[in-house]
């Protein structure tokens, strides 16, 4: 079954890759008009700050203050989900609407959905906190150049990362891998359905954690902290690779982009064939984005003046093929939903139904004149049979 769940997914992730590659990737000259636009996918990271956009600049808030804000972000948004579930729950028990069972599966679908939802964003700004430039024998932060690294409010604020790296870099991936491990016996529908219990078992799985493996076949249950893992790697891990020329890292994300696109269309691990062809076309076009980001480079290293139009011709070509990204995944989404397949599926059944009424229209419109046919030949025998009587 198609779920219109794994197309917005997929087309987060892509969102949040994209968003960040002007910041991960800065030593390419990205022209402005792309770069404007891939910064406006920065929403599907629910960085608070960008829907600010130029106010955020009046609003006098730095790198370090947005840090804090975003570290704390991912617990003050589960504090008030267990409040709320916590609520709901004891409201369940005397609701005819919701049941108990109900408000957990969807409690462990909503912390699933914000911990993919934040990771990146999170990471990433863990990440862009290390990245320092020494400038006239003092290292300054290079995403705000007025925070001295290794010393006075960095040195405070390089504490709290490293916790926040044990606790949601490492912690988040790790703590997904080892919940699917546990319970990789019971993932499996077909092999459960032969005893009672390994199916109870594999139905509350399936509630509380379908939402990491359920888009995926059964033998690649883990390919979503793969995914997860390439869209830290392309946004966050990169960023430290990076340098004035960042040639290794340019490299390493064409080289990552492309080991992915080839994983997906080889082992094709989505459940749905539609969902491999979207993330297909949507890794396709990373790929192709940063390997034309590279010719950028290349294009301006070679010549002495860069060519203006060239680069915005570039950049017309790559936001053309992210809007069309963006429509063929708004259209998977949306025919993907339940009451579009239940249309299509009444209509496949009229469409039946009318040509098996045509077919048996047809076949008794020949059954008479082949029977008729058969009792005229009847009546002809009998007259030359009497008429020889007769004589």
């Amino acid at each position: 079954m198609v779920s219109p769940a794994t197309p917005v997914k997929l087309l987060v992730g892509f969102g949040q890759v994209l968003s960040y590659y002007p910041v991960t990737f800065d030593s390419i000259p990205w022209p402005n008009e792309l770069a404007n636009f891939m910064k406006l996918f920065e929403i599907f990271s629910i960085d608070i700050f960008s829907l600010f956009g130029a106010a955020s600049c009046q609003l006098q808030t730095g790198f370090l203050s947005k840090f804090m804000f975003h570290m704390s972000l991912i617990p003050m948004i589960l504090i008030i989900l267990v409040g709320a579930f916590g609520l709901v729950l004891v409201m369940s028990k005397s609701s005819k609407v919701f049941t108990p069972e109900s408000v957990k599966t969807g409690f462990y679908t909503l912390v699933s959905l914000i911990l993919y939802t934040l990771y990146v964003g999170v990471s990433t700004r863990i990440f862009r906190l290390f990245k320092c430039r020494e400038i006239m024998g003092t290292w300054y932060l290079t995403a705000d150049y007025t925070v001295v690294c290794f010393e006075g409010a960095w040195s405070f604020a390089s504490l709290i990362a490293f916790v926040c790296i044990g606790v949601f870099v490492v912690g988040i991936p790790m703590g997904q891998f080892l919940v699917l491990c546990k319970n990789r016996k019971y993932i499996d529908e077909k092999k459960c359905i032969a005893k009672d219990k390994d199916y109870r078992k594999h139905l509350d799985i399936k509630h509380k954690y379908g939402s990491i493996f359920e888009a995926y076949r059964p033998d690649c249950y883990y390919y979503d902290i793969i995914d997860l893992i390439r869209r830290l790697t392309l946004t966050g891990g990169l960023i430290l690779v990076g340098n004035e020329e960042a040639v290794a890292q340019v490299f390493l994300g064409i080289m990552i982009s492309t080991m992915w696109l080839c994983l997906v269309l080889y082992m094709k691990p989505y459940a749905s064939a539609w969902d491999t062809a979207l993330s297909g076309l949507l890794s396709f076009v990373l790929t192709i984005t940063l390997v034309s980001g590279t010719c950028l480079r290349l294009y301006e290293l070679t010549l002495d003046s860069a060519d203006v139009y060239q680069r915005n011709a570039f950049g017309a070509v790559l936001i053309a093929s992210i809007v069309v990204c963006l429509v063929v995944s708004i259209g998977a989404v949306v025919l993907s939903t339940e009451c579009l397949r239940d249309r299509a599926a009444q209509m496949c059944v009229v469409t039946g139904a009318t040509s098996t009424n045509d077919a048996v229209e047809n076949s008794v419109k020949v059954v008479p004149s082949d029977a008729t046919k058969e009792v005229g030949v009847v009546p002809s025998k009998l007259k030359r049979a009497n008429s020889e009587i007769s004589l």
